[in-house]
């Protein structure tokens, strides 16, 4: 399970990089993000060798909050291992309060819906 879990945070990272959050963005904006809720069901046991990709969507994207789903799957059998869907809030880390996604951020995350809708 551990495993498993840190593949998805892993790919957490990336995507939050991929939509405008890198190690700078948390450094230097004092931006930072909060999981609310996290859902992983396991569809299949991975062995040691076996290579996965984890591939990410995002469900929804609103002022401040965005719903995400990371699969990964096996990439030999192309069997999906796991799903995990994470809703997360933008926090401001000064007033440690939810404040709205930067605009490049929230467009970038919006380009990335599954139906092209977004939320603001």
């Amino acid at each position: 399970v551990a495993s498993y879990t840190a593949k998805f945070d892993e790919a957490t990272w990336t995507f939050f990089t991929h939509i405008g959050m890198d190690g700078a963005y948390f450094r230097d904006r004092l931006g930072g993000m909060g999981a609310v809720e996290q859902h992983i069901t396991y569809s299949r046991e991975l062995h040691p060798g076996d290579c996965v990709r984890v591939s990410t969507e995002v469900a929804e994207v609103r002022e401040r909050v965005i719903t995400y789903r990371h699969e990964m799957t096996e990439i030999t059998r192309g069997e999906v291992a796991a799903v995990c869907t994470i809703t997360a809030v933008h926090i401001d880390t000064a007033t440690r309060r939810a404040s709205p996604f930067p605009e490049e951020v929230f467009r970038r995350a919006s380009a990335m819906l599954k139906d092209g809708s977004s939320g603001r």
